[in-house]
């Protein structure tokens, strides 16, 4: 229960909602002209790789996902603070108006108005991404790290929490188990979205990146030295590895007193 809960806790306070909500702000601060455009490949980003990570879940198994996901979302994370640490005088919400880049102004589809209204396929939306990277010169960095978070994510962060939590869990528990990780996933995610803007004033931009790259750090140590790998076991052999896992760190301390 508390492995499960952890997962939740790291999904979450790794700053994923405030990223998808506040994509289109963070580029726009960042500079990138048409932060609209930039928000909706993002988010088309993570259409495509939450596909390779279904492909990815029982060949590469959950804890590789969940580390290298954790280890991109970290450096991700910080890229995005370095940028914002090296552009201080950019606050989060700009006043200034977006400007479409010249190579988009006659490209219909593009227009801030109907970016939502399709899904880019994921080699239509890389070649515009380079040639919008190529245009850009301030902001191509916030970009790529965005690009680079939210892609990690969708590769182990975002699914492999969802699916442990119903390998680890008995059958005769499952539902309330269930029931008060997600409580408490929801909970957190709440509460990120809505402290982030406050968030980012008290701490700085780069500040709150700082937190999220540390939270994903974390996670990483916690699944190097925690989490069991579950592709491919039965519900039996899951709890007899949780609990050889358990009588381990259970007589660590008794030895070294001794």
């Amino acid at each position: 229960m508390a492995m499960a809960i952890a997962m939740m806790l790291f999904q979450q306070l790794s700053g994923i909602n405030a990223i998808i909500f506040f994509s289109g702000q963070i580029l726009q601060a960042a500079g990138m002209d048409n932060a609209n455009l930039g928000a909706s490949i993002v988010m088309a980003v993570q259409v495509c790789f939450t596909g390779v990570a279904v492909v990815l879940m029982d060949r590469a198994g959950r804890r590789l996902l969940m580390a290298v996901s954790a280890a991109g979302m970290a450096l991700a994370a910080l890229a995005v603070a370095a940028f914002f640490a090296n552009h201080k005088q950019r606050k989060l919400i700009s006043a200034e108006k977006p400007r479409t880049p010249p190579f988009l102004l006659n490209f219909e589809p593009f227009k801030a108005r109907n970016c939502l209204s399709f899904l880019i396929p994921s080699f239509f939306s890389l070649f515009f991404l380079l040639l919008f990277i190529m245009h850009q010169q301030a902001g191509w960095l916030a970009l790529a790290a965005l690009i680079l978070y939210i892609a990690s994510f969708s590769l182990g962060m975002g699914p492999v929490p969802w699916l442990f939590m119903g390998e680890v869990f008995p059958a005769h528990a499952r539902s309330k188990a269930c029931s008060a990780a997600t409580l408490v996933n929801w909970s957190m995610g709440f509460l990120v979205t809505f402290s982030f803007d406050k968030a980012q004033v008290a701490l700085t931009p780069a500040g709150c990146f700082v937190f999220f790259s540390l939270v994903c750090f974390g996670c990483l140590l916690f699944v190097a030295t925690a989490m069991p790998e579950t592709k491919g076991k039965s519900f039996e052999q899951i709890q007899a590895e949780l609990q050889l896992q358990q009588q381990a760190t259970s007589q660590q301390p008794a030895s070294s007193s001794a």
